[in-house]
């Protein structure tokens, strides 16, 4: 991780509020071997993964030599305006001192032989669960076991057994909310509080110490391996560390039929994650401690 963190312009987690920054830092790294790493750095404030992909792809293409239709569309502000309405985030979001961010590889044979045990008794309505269901409820439950390990036998094997079942379901219904319907309520007069209400009553528990929370992000259909400047496509496209407290963000191998899982946890809990017997059932590389 730290290798990697040299390979980009600034530290994106450690930006002095009280200090203007740019909005996109760019740092081109030539290696000894004739390759090169672009280190890219994006402020979340005016573009997410989806949008950096889709500049990535404009650029790439650009410098090739096309300029025909390759405009990218960032005109998000104008489906969604801004509004003047504060939302909660914890003050304590980004620590340095506890949380250690690791890599784990997942894969194609790997993720179907997790598809298959986790569609067993899993699944009520006959669909075989994707890749990323699949192994976001596999990491849910690994990080749970390593929660609550300490618990009695008994208990921690009801609660992860639980986990599993209940977050494979849950996940399948959420999503299936997002919808058409969904994205017009999104839309319109009241899109913005109608979005927030779930947030609102996650944050509020979440202040109360009441739930772990887990943040997801699944890059897995972002191109970035399709991201050709003219030199032939990426060796390798990945993230830098983390620093923020359960946060898991799933990108597609090299080989395009794999997962990355880049998981940041605590660092007492990372240390009873990745030796968790059924995570290591599936893992294809784990890091090395």
């Amino acid at each position: 991780m730290d290798l990697v963190q040299q390979l980009l312009p600034l530290d994106p987690y450690n930006i002095r509020m009280d200090k203007a920054v740019a909005a996109m830092a760019v740092q081109l790294n030539f290696f000894d071997c004739g390759g090169m790493g672009i280190g890219i750095c994006l402020s979340h404030k005016i573009a997410d993964g989806a949008t950096l992909s889709s500049f990535l792809d404009a650029w790439a293409t650009r410098s090739r030599g096309v300029f025909e239709n390759i405009t990218p569309s960032l005109n998000s502000a104008t489906i969604f305006p801004p509004r003047d309405k504060q939302i909660f985030m914890p003050s304590d979001l980004i620590k340095r001192e506890k949380f250690v961010t690791k890599r784990f590889v997942f894969d194609a044979s790997s993720l179907a032989k997790l598809k298959v045990k986790a569609s067993k008794g899993l699944c009520t309505d006959g669909r075989a669960p994707s890749r990323v269901e699949a192994l976001t409820a596999l990491i849910c439950k690994s990080s749970m076991n390593a929660k609550i390990g300490t618990l009695g036998r008994g208990r921690s094997s009801m609660a992860i057994s639980h986990v599993m079942k209940a977050n494979q379901s849950c996940m399948r219904k959420v999503i299936r909310k997002i919808d058409d319907d969904c994205v017009r309520k999104l839309q319109g007069e009241d899109g913005f509080s109608h979005a927030c209400e779930p947030l609102k009553e996650t944050s509020e528990l979440v202040s109360e110490g009441e739930v772990e929370f887990f943040r997801f992000s699944s890059w897995i259909r972002f191109s970035l391996y399709n991201t050709d400047f003219g030199w032939g496509k990426p060796t390798w496209a990945c993230i830098s560390n983390v620093p923020i407290k359960n946060v898991v963000i799933l990108l597609s191998s090299s080989s395009g039929d794999g997962i990355e899982a880049w998981v940041t946890l605590d660092e007492e809990d990372m240390a009873k994650f990745e030796r968790d017997h059924e995570l290591l059932e599936f893992v294809s590389v784990a890091p090395s401690s």
